[in-house]
């Protein structure tokens, strides 16, 4: 496609002006507020950190020393992180495996690159938070995931 003599050929169509606008005015409201978010993020995050740690998850990194302030990453020792992320959506509560980009991944490629157990990047759970989220929201999700834990855990003891 090429573009008209309002944009010298180079671009079809013409500038969205008020698109433009909008992403302005929202860069300018992030910034805003991009500090006490952080703020109110890091609580929620040392919040889902300890509870998930009441379930036997294990963090992946060093907690928040060096991650976002809005992903934790954990792993539970034998259990398939896909099974847990299946059963934790039919329950209400959506998280991711791995990143979007390793799609056809089995495992945590950032995981395994961190030079952990092997076995963690097989079993890792990534819960991310946005500006909407609760401790309600995480009391509910860490209270689905110790379902789920003790579901497969009830199943693996069968099998024995």
């Amino acid at each position: 496609m090429f573009g008209g003599k309002q944009e010298k050929g180079i671009r079809p169509g013409t500038e969205n002006v008020a698109l433009a606008a909008g992403f302005a005015v929202a860069i300018e409201t992030v910034a805003k507020e991009r500090d006490t978010e952080t703020r109110r993020l890091l609580g929620l995050q040392k919040i889902l950190i300890t509870r998930l740690e009441k379930v036997s998850a294990i963090v992946n990194g060093e907690g928040a020393k060096h991650t976002l302030p809005h992903i934790v990453n954990v792993s539970v020792l034998d259990i398939d992180a896909e099974y847990v992320a299946l059963a934790l959506d039919h329950r209400g509560v959506a998280i991711s495996t791995k990143t979007s980009c390793e799609e056809r991944e089995r495992e945590s490629a950032v995981v395994k690159a961190l030079g952990l157990e092997p076995w963690r990047a097989g079993s890792a759970l990534r819960f991310s938070m946005g500006r909407d989220t609760t401790v309600r929201d995480i009391t509910h999700a860490t209270h689905v995931l110790a379902e789920v834990i003790a579901i497969i855990r009830s199943h693996q003891n069968a099998k024995k």
